[in-house]
């Protein structure tokens, strides 16, 4: 293990945690990101490069700073640049990122930085859909089935109707995709419906106050909450969570979808990770001194979809 630990120091460790996480949450993506400048002026040609930039920033001071998976879903804070500044309401000089503190009360955590929230929506608006597949595929682990072959696209923005309502019409209890949307898909994608497709912090969506609450089942219980804020809360304290994070690490660490005999050790690294609020950089050294590591076939390293 003390091998490990001088391992983990590596400045090629460091690259081998941002090649994780730039797998993870789809940073090549965010090239692609493109917003109407009628909507959303605040978008510039360089956004979507800041927006890269910043997710990185984050990731990083939080593994490299001693932080773990709760700091992960909850810290309020961010780096941010001229490019970003305007999304969150402060005045940041240069194109340079700068550490900024962020209202505790509108933002916590990677799942209310600008990238997520820009890249899981649509040009002219956001997407409850896109952001609830990503937090059940990605920060949960959990399978969902294909859409059937004959869905029906959303109908557009009404300009009366607010997003959550034309969802749910659409998706929600009483339609043919209420299996799927009502009870997975659609509430963890409602918690961020206090932010645009920018990502920036809203309160109202067609002159009508946002409901950005729901409730989920998680660690099979029921839990709830009124906002992303909440959401980020209940998240970072589950165990699911925290088993979703271990297994991306087991993945990428050893080049291979997990499998049944990887239980036992998920759940330890789990529990852990959880009660003990254990730091990422630990939670790698633990995986990479396990007998299964060490004994393992090498194969390129590469994160589950």
């Amino acid at each position: 293990r003390a091998i490990a630990e001088e391992m983990i120091s590596d400045p090629r460790a460091e690259e081998a945690v941002a090649e994780l996480h730039r797998q993870l949450l789809h940073i090549d993506s965010y090239r692609n990101i493109f917003k109407d400048p009628g909507r959303f002026p605040a978008f510039t040609d360089t956004t979507p490069a800041s927006m890269q930039a910043e997710v990185q920033a984050f990731v990083g001071d939080i593994v490299w700073g001693g932080g773990g998976v709760h700091a992960l879903y909850t810290a309020p804070y961010t780096f941010a640049n001229d490019d970003l500044g305007p999304i969150y309401g402060v005045s940041v000089q240069g194109s340079a990122l700068q550490r900024i503190d962020l209202d505790p009360g509108q933002r916590a955590g990677l799942l209310t930085l600008s990238g997520f929230l820009a890249l899981e929506a649509d040009s002219t608006t956001h997407n409850p859909i896109r952001r609830g597949v990503f937090v059940n595929r990605d920060v949960m682990c959990k399978s969902l089935p294909p859409p059937p072959d004959n869905v029906e696209p959303l109908p557009p923005p009404d300009g009366v109707r607010t997003t959550r309502e034309l969802v749910d019409a659409h998706t929600g209890e009483g339609t043919c995709g209420e299996g799927c949307h009502s009870t997975l898909i659609n509430p963890p994608g409602f918690a961020f419906e206090g932010y645009d497709a920018l990502g920036k912090h809203r309160t109202t969506e067609n002159g009508v106050a946002v409901d950005a609450s729901g409730s989920w089942t998680i660690d099979d219980r029921t839990q709830v909450w009124t906002d992303a804020v909440g959401f980020a809360a209940v998240v970072a304290d589950s165990v699911e969570a925290h088993r979703c994070y271990s297994q991306h690490l087991l993945e990428f660490l050893h080049g291979r979808a997990v499998a049944v005999q990887d239980d036992a050790l998920l759940e330890r690294q789990a529990t852990i990770s959880r009660s003990e609020d254990r730091a990422i950089r630990d939670l790698i050294v633990d995986l990479v001194t396990t007998r299964s590591f060490l004994h393992r076939s090498p194969v390129a390293p590469e994160v589950s979809r």
